[in-house]
């Protein structure tokens, strides 16, 4: 327990004691343990920020995505909350939890002007698009479907995309054996 106590209260302690302790697992329970002690909010957003960078490097997208979140909640400018929001959307997108994904986009879009939100937009389309992407490689088509159907009701895909779109999913449905949904799209 000696070298995972979490006893800085400075980012600059924080860092130096995270470059001397092994493992990423052991990072994580002293992180850990700092969030426990109280901090001020910026040392904690900190921590936060670190403590899900780790657990995205072990793959826990579902941890990382909720240290995000949770940084987010407690940042102080509307750009910060927003980046933060994002991060977490991204996260949750990769774990595959699409429901807590819309929420931190929605809070995301909460902190933008008109301007960002189109980037943000931008940003959650190629992450669905990508996942989709991934999920077709491994042949996965019901899980590709799920988010296709997810983009079309976000209504944030272009007129050429939802054709192309239309395409694949068409594809997908033929190769689950929805012939009738495949044929009214045109497949």
């Amino acid at each position: 327990m000696g070298w995972t106590e979490g006893k800085e209260t400075t980012k600059e302690a924080i860092e130096a004691r995270l470059k001397v302790i092994g493992g990423d697992m052991l990072k994580i329970e002293y992180l850990e343990n700092c969030v426990k002690n109280s901090q001020t909010l910026d040392v904690r957003k900190f921590i936060l920020v670190k403590l899900a960078e780790q657990y995205e490097k072990k793959l826990m997208h579902a941890e990382a995505a909720k240290q995000m979140d949770g940084a987010a909640s407690i940042a102080v400018t509307f750009k910060e909350k927003m980046d933060l929001y994002m991060l977490a959307t991204e996260l949750y997108i990769k774990h595959g939890d699409y429901f807590k994904a819309d929420e931190a986009f929605k809070k995301s879009l909460a902190c933008a002007n008109s301007r960002e939100k189109v980037d943000l937009k931008s940003r959650v389309k190629m992450n669905y698009i990508n996942k989709v992407r991934e999920f077709e490689r491994a042949q996965r088509f019901n899980n590709a479907i799920k988010i296709l159907e997810k983009l079309f009701s976000m209504n944030i895909l272009t007129e050429t995309e939802k054709q192309a779109e239309t395409k694949k999913l068409a594809f997908f449905y033929s190769k689950v054996g929805r012939i009738p949904e495949a044929m009214k799209l045109g497949g």
